[in-house]
Formats: structure tokens, C-alpha cells, sequence
């Protein structure tokens, strides 16, 4: 039947080219009169003939064409026999609890295992016991920082490749300390001149800048450092010294500033963290249990497990503080 559309087809399509043919020797003068005639009769003939065609083709006569091919089976699928059939595994029905192949079922989804937080901050790397909470901080004139928790510390060599190291006892490295300063400090802090300085209850001890030397014996906060407020006298919370040398006391919720040593407390102070550096969290308005500079110029504040920082050159908390030490 395909082939007897296509032959009205062509059939028609020769008549109306013979009509256009003749029509144009007639208009030339070569035919004899009467052109309109056989013209419209080739051109009805053919016309004819191309309806018929189309119509055995859209009357579901012709036969459709041929499905496209189907996708050859999946190595997960091929080979298998389908129900009922012979030869081949069975594959299951839904009635047995289990979904055929190909159908699309859902894959089960295993329950996440819990793992420990892994630091990504600039305090990456620190043993889990110093995400709960930093003791005392400070940075040395040669970029190293130090944090302590209890009776060790860790130490960084910047703030992008992480601690350096694990833990390591305090004693061990940071000769001559008497015995209540080798189980924990309260504050820590380094002139321009690399001599640091370690605070606990209301006395400090001194290391010469190349710590080859031991620590000074204990000597009173309140007898070389003059002008402390009563509130100083028994406890430093923190200590920190910026770019320019001057080194700043907390206690609770107020600092003092040291621009010399020998001149005593500056001017104007005690001060309130808060009026100073700005954004603080409630908690760290109240008081802070270490801060340092880095040597990039940021600062950071440490309060039990989180912390802030302040970008160089700002008081205001950069934005996304506190942050969990851990995190």
C-alpha cells in the first residue's frame, strides 16, 4: 500500500508538470487553441492523483513506521529472563519485598557517621582541649604565637598553616618557672624589647628575649607596674601589646594602658572594654580570658570556647563573630 501512495503521488506529480509544460508551448504559439482545457484537466488529474495518495497514507492503510530501536540491556539487567519465562533468574516481583530492576527505587539511605568538629579557623589543628577555652596568649616579636590552656601550650607560626605541633608542657620550654606558674598562667605578654612577661594571681615573672636564660623570680604585679586600679592589683584576666608597644591590662570589664612601663598607667584609664573596642558580644563586654595581636595586625579576644577578631587597624568585630575556637 506504501508503495501504491507513493505511485498516485508521482503520477499526479507528472500531470501537473506536463500542464505547466503545455501551458507554456501554448503561450508560445507552438499548440494548437483551446490550452485552457487541457490545462485544467492535467491540473485536476493531478491533483487527483496526490489526494488519493495522502489520503491511503492518513487513513491507517500504509503501515506506521518503525519504532525507533530500544536501548540494549544494562549490564545490571542483561541475561535475566523476564517473569515467568524460561532460561535465565526470575527477576522479582514486587510481592516478595523487593523492587524489579530498572524500576527506579529508592536507594536506602545510610545514617551519617558523627564525627569530631575539625578545626577550619585560624586555630586549626589545636588538641580538643584547647577548644574549650584559651588560658593566656602572646605573640613574640619573631611571629610566633603562643596559646596556653592549664600546664601546656601550643604554638602557631602563622594564621594560615595551624598549629605547629601538638601540645607540649610549659615547664618543659619556658625554663626557671616556679612551680604555681608551671600548672597554669593567667595572662602573657612581649615588649618591643622581646622581653615577655607571665602574670598569674597578683604576681609576674620575665623572660629575656631569647629565652635563654631561666625566668626572673616572682615579683608583685602592683610594685613595677604603677598606677593599677585596686581591682588589678590581685589578678590580670589578659594581656596583649599592639603594633606601637603599648601593652593593655583587662580585668573584668576594664583595660589599662601602659605607653611606657616606667611612666605607669596612661591617662584616662581604667576604660571599659565595650567603649573601646566596639560589636563585642554581652559575654565579652563583661570580661575576656585572652587576647593577642597577631603578627597581620588582627586582633583576637578569647572568652571560654569561642572567640572574636578585630580586622588591623579596627575596633569594631568583624562580621561572623564569635566564632567556637573549634570550628
Amino acid at each position: 500500500m506504501e508503495a501504491l501512495a507513493i505511485l498516485f503521488a508521482g503520477v499526479g506529480l507528472a500531470l501537473l508538470v506536463t500542464a505547466l509544460l503545455g501551458t507554456s508551448i501554448e503561450l508560445a504559439g507552438v499548440k494548437p487553441p483551446a490550452p485552457t482545457t487541457r490545462f485544467a484537466r492535467a491540473v485536476t488529474g493531478g491533483v487527483g492523483a496526490i489526494l488519493v495518495g495522502a489520503s491511503l497514507a492518513m487513513s491507517g492503510v500504509l503501515p506506521p513506521p518503525d519504532p525507533a530501536p530500544s536501548p540494549s540491556p544494562s549490564a545490571e539487567t542483561s541475561g535475566s529472563a523476564t517473569p515467568g519465562s524460561s532460561g535465565g533468574t526470575p527477576v522479582p516481583s514486587p510481592s516478595d519485598g523487593s523492587a524489579p530492576p530498572g524500576t527506579g527505587s529508592p536507594t536506602p539511605v545510610l545514617p551519617t557517621p558523627t564525627l569530631p568538629p575539625i578545626a577550619s579557623g585560624p586555630w586549626r589543628g589545636m588538641p580538643a582541649a584547647f577548644n574549650g577555652g584559651i588560658d593566656a596568649a602572646v605573640t613574640r616579636d619573631i611571629g610566633f604565637m603562643y596559646l596556653f590552656d592549664d600546664d601546656v601550650y601550643i604554638r602557631f607560626d602563622d594564621l594560615v598553616g595551624g598549629a605547629g605541633g601538638g601540645a607540649t608542657s610549659t615547664a618543659g620550654n619556658w625554663h626557671g618557672m616556679p612551680t604555681d606558674f608551671q600548672a597554669g598562667i593567667d595572662a602573657a605578654t612581649q615588649r618591643l624589647d622581646g622581653y615577655i612577661y607571665f602574670f598569674k594571681n597578683d604576681r609576674y615573672i620575665r623572660f629575656p628575649p631569647d629565652l635563654t636564660q631561666d625566668a626572673t623570680a616572682p615579683v608583685l604585679t602592683a610594685a613595677n607596674w604603677h598606677g593599677l586600679p585596686a581591682s588589678f592589683h590581685s589578678k590580670i584576666d589578659a594581656a596583649m601589646t599592639d603594633e606601637g608597644g603599648r601593652i593593655y591590662f583587662f580585668r573584668g570589664n576594664q583595660f589599662v594602658r601602659f605607653t611606657a612601663i616606667a611612666a605607669g598607667v596612661d591617662a584616662g584609664y581604667p576604660r571599659t572594654i565595650s567603649s573601646y573596642w566596639t560589636g563585642l558580644p554581652q559575654p565579652f563586654e563583661a570580661g575576656i580570658h585572652a587576647a593577642l595581636m597577631a603578627p597581620d595586625g588582627s586582633t583576637f579576644f578569647f572568652k571560654d570556647d569561642e572567640y572574636v577578631r578585630f580586622s588591623p587597624g579596627r575596633t569594631q568585630v568583624d562580621v561572623g563573630h564569635p566564632q567556637k575556637i573549634g570550628s
